[in-house]
């Protein structure tokens, strides 16, 4: 259960990092 409740959280960090990085690349673009 535990392991499941990580892989989530590490999911959705990798998410949220995703997208800070692409709303950084649209703003250096503009």
């Amino acid at each position: 259960m535990y392991k499941f409740i990580y892989d989530v959280i590490q999911l959705m960090l990798l998410l949220y990092i995703a997208i800070k990085v692409s709303d950084i690349g649209k703003k250096d673009s503009n």
